[in-house]
């Protein structure tokens, strides 16, 4: 019989299955948030709400 944490792990595991195509995703050399702000022209105080 499984303990508790196996089945914690194997439930979480079935979550994450939909997922894992993402690891094969390139991320942009200065990240996600500033390669889109950048895109869009948006400036990081624009960003932060001042």
């Amino acid at each position: 019989m499984r303990n508790q944490k196996q089945l914690l792990i194997e439930q979480l595991d079935n979550k994450l299955k939909p997922f894992s195509d993402a690891k094969t995703t390139i991320v942009p050399d200065s990240g996600w948030i500033k390669t889109i702000r950048t895109t869009i022209n948006m400036t990081l105080e624009q960003l932060g709400g001042n």
